[in-house]
């Protein structure tokens, strides 16, 4: 049971604990916006990785299709919408305030997100003119189900 529960401890622990308040459903909207600004951004670093993906020869390694990538990417998006769903409800407020709470957490997931995406996509660039490169290895940090040793050879 522990173990099921533990992405969802960790992703509390990555929201800070934030007085409740009450909230204007003008704040609940401007907190909305940061939301889908950040959403934006991520799509075009997605988009950018993907076009990446969808360049590696067979010879870089290139074992995984676009199509796989698109969907882990489009994963962690549903999942984080989820748990910062979950978040908000948590956090006891109530009316615009639990939405605030949600859209908070998912603007600040988004900048993490963007982050190892363009840091995947630059590795990516790195390792299509590497002679014997990794590409597989760019990817690693995107995947979130992952543990200790579960890439090694």
């Amino acid at each position: 049971m522990i173990g099921r529960l533990a992405p969802l401890l960790a992703a509390l622990a990555l929201f800070p604990v934030l007085p409740v308040r009450a909230q204007s459903i003008d704040e609940l909207r401007r907190d909305q916006m940061e939301a889908v600004k950040a959403a934006k951004q991520l799509d075009r670093a997605d988009a950018v990785l993907l076009r990446q993906v969808a360049k590696l020869p067979p010879s870089h390694g290139n074992i995984f299709p676009a199509e796989s990538v698109a969907a882990l990417l489009a994963g962690w998006r549903g999942y984080i919408r989820r748990e910062c769903g979950l978040v908000g409800v948590m956090t006891g407020a109530n009316g615009p305030s639990s939405g605030s709470f949600a859209a908070i957490c998912e603007a600040r997931r988004y900048a993490e997100r963007i982050r190892l995406v363009q840091a995947a996509s630059a590795c990516l660039s790195r390792e299509i003119g590497r002679e014997g490169g990794n590409p597989s290895a760019c990817l690693e940090p995107l995947v979130v189900l992952k543990a200790e040793g579960d890439f090694d050879a």
